[in-house]
């Protein structure tokens, strides 16, 4: 770990924050929040595999008798390509988190002490974050297409089984089942962007030799109240909270951990 030596220059900076106790010499940096506008990108470009899978699917579905369609239900899953898409999108998302974070990281951390440090830190590591984040991302795109297609072939097994036929309640049933897809397609983006971007978050700050953190919530009603509780306390990269972990940590947590610099 590399820690940076940094002399404040803007001694009359405010140096505490309400409810916090912050030793003279120390800075909290401003929340690290990726724009939404990378989750919502990324959440369409899965969204786009969700609904020309529909369109395929429910096309056969109408075109073919029920015993031919569940024959050819695998093939028409094995020749879509837009999943493979997705997955590229996946790579995308990676790479531009990682450079608005930078961007952003290195911009608070000047505002707080009076200068640029950025070329101090070495950031040997990064690749292998980054490598890990896509292999997730890859993974969680691929099981939500396994997870569409057993379900589309559940539902039409138990109609071949029960020898209901083609009826309005099975066509319904097919096109809820694509909603729950497109539901998972959002929270997949959502999720995986604010968990790469806190593991970003944790890594850029102990690069730069940061030790401690305030947790910083979204400040909304949708706030655990386990997540509330840590609010504005500090905490060591060290050691996890025992309850939640370190911030984006716990699925869907859209709270940050502030590095809090000592000034030297």
């Amino acid at each position: 770990m590399q820690k940076v030596n940094i002399t404040d220059k803007r001694h009359k900076k405010k140096r505490r924050q309400v409810g916090v106790r912050l030793k003279a010499n120390e800075r909290v940096l401003r929340p690290m929040r990726i724009k939404k506008n990378t989750s919502l990108q990324y959440g369409q470009s899965i969204n786009k595999a969700v609904i020309e899978t529909k369109r395929k699917v429910m096309q056969q579905y109408s075109d073919l008798g029920l015993i031919q369609f569940e024959q050819i239900l695998n093939q028409v899953y094995d020749d879509l390509n837009v999943w493979d898409n997705a997955e590229l999108a996946a790579n995308d998302m990676v790479y531009n988190t990682n450079i608005e974070h930078k961007n952003a990281f290195y911009k608070a951390a000047q505002d707080a002490v009076g200068f640029n440090f950025r070329k101090f830190i070495n950031e040997e590591g990064l690749d292998e974050i980054m490598g890990v984040a896509i292999n997730e991302n890859v993974l969680a795109i691929s099981d939500l297409e396994t997870s569409s297609q057993r379900r589309i072939a559940e539902l039409v097994n138990r109609a071949l089984i029960l020898q209901t036929g083609k009826t309005v309640s099975l066509e319904q049933e097919l096109l809820r089942a694509f909603d729950i897809d497109k539901r998972k397609a959002k929270f997949i983006a959502r999720d995986q962007t604010q968990r790469f971007s806190s593991s970003l978050n944790k890594f850029r700050q102990e690069k730069a030799g940061v030790k401690k953190y305030m947790w910083i919530t979204s400040k909304d009603s949708r706030v655990r109240p386990s997540h509330q509780a840590n609010s504005r306390k500090i905490f060591s990269w060290d050691t996890e909270p025992a309850i939640t972990g370190h911030p984006g940590n716990d699925y869907n947590c859209r709270c940050t951990g502030s590095a809090i610099l000592e000034i030297i």
